[in-house]
């Protein structure tokens, strides 16, 4: 009895759909406010941005570097 209830009752009525885009919305979810704030103080550094990526790639690249000669020396 309880499971034909159930079963016959009307579908409820779909969310509303939201006009803002995927990437908004992904935006906005709480996980991702660590990298708004990153990434808005990125932005406003950008007249140093010639100076900071190419250190900022020089510092991975080293530290990848040391990383991988240290796994090497660990395994051999």
């Amino acid at each position: 009895m309880a499971l034909r209830k159930i079963i016959t009752k009307p579908l409820p009525a779909p969310p509303a759909q939201n006009q803002a885009s995927l990437v908004d919305q992904v935006l906005a979810a709480p996980q991702m406010t660590a990298v708004r704030m990153f990434w808005n103080s990125f932005r406003d550094l950008q007249p140093w941005w010639p100076v900071i990526i190419p250190i900022l790639l020089w510092v991975g690249v080293r530290t990848y570097q040391k990383e991988r000669a240290a796994l090497q020396r660990e395994t051999a």
